[in-house]
């Protein structure tokens, strides 16, 4: 086993996704919203079917997160007109995004996984930033955001151990843009 899971093909591509979506809108630093703007971004993985089910439409959610990120720098989100774009080599991960990706890595361990995906990231997510997809404060998406959770344990609990099993899964197509 090793000290520490690395993360599979798919994770590697969300993470550049969300390297871009840090860029486009005009942050300098990985926030968790990016992080999860990378996980929507890569489309078929399992936890954009888990958020689709239990959650609202990727899309919906996409569309909320780029409001509140492009108010945080304020920029217009109805408009043609973007933020200053970062270059992509000054983009670091912001401290709660690093906090994220260790507990992400300490759950993997935990269950015996030697890679790290998608759903330990959703999961570390879930863990740090409560508001992350919907309001917890109100008892309808509380529930929402736990059958989330519970969705994403179950599928954690099936992973296989070794990461050459995990590799036999068919990587998804790479898409850059998110559908209208």
């Amino acid at each position: 086993m090793r000290n520490e899971p690395i993360a599979t093909q798919e994770l590697n591509l969300i993470f550049h996704y969300a390297m871009e979506e840090t860029a486009r809108t005009g942050h300098r630093e990985i926030l968790p919203k990016h992080l999860l703007l990378g996980i929507l971004r890569h489309r078929t993985n399992p936890v954009c079917e888990m958020i689709q089910a239990f959650v609202m439409e990727v899309a919906a959610l996409k569309h909320k997160l780029d409001e509140t990120l492009f108010a945080a720098v304020g920029a217009p989100t109805d408009s043609t007109t973007t933020p200053s774009i970062p270059d992509l080599n000054e983009i670091v991960f912001s401290s709660n995004s690093k906090r994220i990706l260790v507990d992400a890595n300490q759950t993997a361990l935990r269950y015996g996984h030697e890679y790290l995906t998608e759903i330990h990231l959703m999961l570390s997510l879930l863990d740090h930033e409560n508001d992350l997809v919907l309001d917890p404060n109100q008892e309808d998406n509380l529930f929402k955001i736990k059958s989330l959770r519970v969705s994403l344990l179950e599928n954690l609990r099936q992973l296989p151990a070794n990461p050459e099993d995990q590799r036999n899964k068919l990587m998804a197509p790479y898409d850059e843009e998110f559908p209208e």
